[in-house]
């Protein structure tokens, strides 16, 4: 342990410099233009099922823009993992495509299109304004037992550099056999 004689005392001078040198560092980052990349979160509910068509999960992506200025021409895919089959599309609120909206649900404000097929999802955004976020809803079930783990592409943008793709991972256990057992009465 250091023990010093010494009065201690304050000098608010080298403080107050250090601090505004930190301010003036990250004033200077906002005004230099840099734009973060969307940003993305993915996640089953529920995160366990059974194996087969007979328990189904949602998937759910969510695409976020971190700024206070929009994003233009976002673009993201996610090719479905192996073992994940494709129910129904839930309701979404990225892009505006109404042809592949559910019965009932709105679509986005977004603009930009979408695409459902049996083995995967992309969209365009063509605006994702500062702050919000949108969503991708898929309705899915697992056809092998195990950890299932579903990875979309980056999130690519005019204004950024591409954001990290999101990951979500499934545990898929076996069916339970039925035992039939029989007994004799006597």
């Amino acid at each position: 342990m250091l023990v010093s004689s010494r009065p201690f005392r304050r000098n608010p001078i080298p403080v107050l410099a250090k601090s505004s040198l930190v301010c003036l560092l990250l004033v200077s980052a906002v005004h230099a233009g840099n734009t973060l990349p969307a940003t993305a979160s993915a996640v089953f509910s529920p995160a366990t099922v059974m194996v087969g068509g007979s328990q189904t999960t949602t998937y759910t992506l969510t695409v976020a823009n971190p700024n206070a200025t929009a994003l233009t021409n976002i673009q993201f895919t996610n090719a479905y993992a192996a073992g994940l089959v494709a129910d129904a599309i839930g309701n979404y609120t990225c892009a505006t495509t109404n042809a592949l909206n559910p019965p009932g649900n709105p679509g986005g404000t977004n603009g930009g299109t979408g695409s459902f097929s049996a083995t995967n999802f992309s969209f365009t955004l063509n605006t994702l304004l500062g702050g919000d976020s949108c969503t991708v809803v898929v309705k899915m079930h697992a056809m092998s037992a195990g950890s299932i783990v579903d990875t979309t592409s980056t999130f690519t943008s005019t204004e950024a550099t591409a954001g990290a793709a999101a990951s979500a991972t499934l545990t898929v256990n076996p069916s339970t056999p039925v035992t039939l057992q029989s007994f004799d009465v006597e």
